[in-house]
């Protein structure tokens, strides 16, 4: 696959992403360890920090909405989820490529769930 149609956009984005990245904001600090960092009620925290990727995800989706995130401990279970949110995503542009045995088996599994 050619990405040489990519180029121009690749280069105009990286340019404006230099400028940006060069402007500085006053009390901004690029030392994430000064940062204070908040957690939004209800998002649990992994002390085990074995899907924290994952809790981040449901965080965003979670924030804006009164929906309480379910906690999952086991990583096969995790990893199974990630996989059936990431496939049956409403803006997924290549949920249309799957055949349709795949895309059937995803529907049944995220109406079960």
């Amino acid at each position: 696959m050619s990405y040489k149609r990519f180029a121009e956009a690749i280069i105009i984005a990286s340019k404006k992403y230099n400028i940006a990245y060069s402007k500085k904001r006053i009390g901004w600090t690029e030392d994430i360890f000064k940062w204070q960092h908040t957690i939004q009620p209800g998002v649990p925290i992994d002390l085990k920090e074995l899907n924290t990727s994952y809790l981040i995800l449901q965080a965003m989706a979670m924030w804006g909405n009164d929906s309480r995130m379910k906690f999952v401990r086991d990583a096969k279970i995790l990893r199974r989820n990630f996989i059936i949110e990431l496939l049956s995503y409403e803006k997924n542009s290549c949920k249309y490529v799957f055949p349709a045995n795949i895309q059937q088996r995803v529907n049944n599994i995220v109406k079960k769930d």
